[in-house]
């Protein structure tokens, strides 16, 4: 039977839901990048969901606390990352707006990340209750997104100087944004390329990704 006119063709091979999860190396550093997608037909959305698990490192950090970071970190990921990029199954020509979101769990998480108090310095497993910028929530939740940093890194032969490939200039949110200025940060089309790559990987699907 032929579908009504206007309605997206989906093949029957087609994988609507999955775990897209990447072992990522970038020169010394390693890590497991992880997330569920849903490919919604209705909604022409592809979901992209984050699950964390927030456990407090010590005694001093409080449910208010968690409870603010939570927010926090929903709040960067979302200005960041979600509805940035449209995805295109090149088979059916089908577009669905790529959308992101946090799930905070106490099981069944991508990534475990400890909250710490006081200050300190924001990376992809350990955050801290008084953040410096919250911007750096964004940037490190990037990484579990399979994406790289983009930065001046010596010990990275990618990106050891201004020169090399993997080091880009360009206001990523992934770069070095602290330079570049906060306020121009944003995520770049290269990065909805390695997205829809890793969600082609995982669901068998040929997608494309644009701005």
């Amino acid at each position: 039977m032929l579908a009504p006119r206007g309605a997206p063709v989906q093949r029957q091979d087609a994988v609507q839901r999955a775990t897209v999860t990447k072992q990522n190396k970038d020169g010394p550093y390693q890590w497991t990048s992880s997330y569920d997608v849903d490919f919604d037909d209705k909604a022409l959305q592809c979901n992209i969901t984050v699950k964390v698990k927030l456990t407090p490192a010590d005694s001093t950090v409080t449910e208010d606390d968690q409870k603010k970071i939570k927010g926090l970190a929903q709040a960067q990921f979302q200005k960041y990352w979600d509805n940035k990029f449209t995805i295109t199954d090149n088979a059916t020509k089908t577009k669905y707006k790529l959308r992101l979101s946090l799930a905070f769990v106490d099981t069944g998480e991508h990534v475990a990340v400890t909250l710490h108090p006081g200050e300190g310095r924001d990376n992809r497993r350990n955050w801290y209750v008084k953040q410096v910028d919250n911007i750096t929530l964004a940037h490190e939740l990037g990484h579990q997104l399979g994406l790289k940093d983009e930065y001046v890194d010596s010990a990275v032969p990618d990106r050891a100087d201004a020169s090399k490939p993997g080091a880009h200039k360009d206001n990523s949110i992934m770069g070095d944004y602290y330079a570049e200025g906060e306020g121009k940060a944003e995520a770049k089309q290269r990065h909805g390329d390695t997205i829809a790559g890793d969600i082609a990987g995982a669901t068998g699907r040929s997608l494309g990704a644009s701005k």
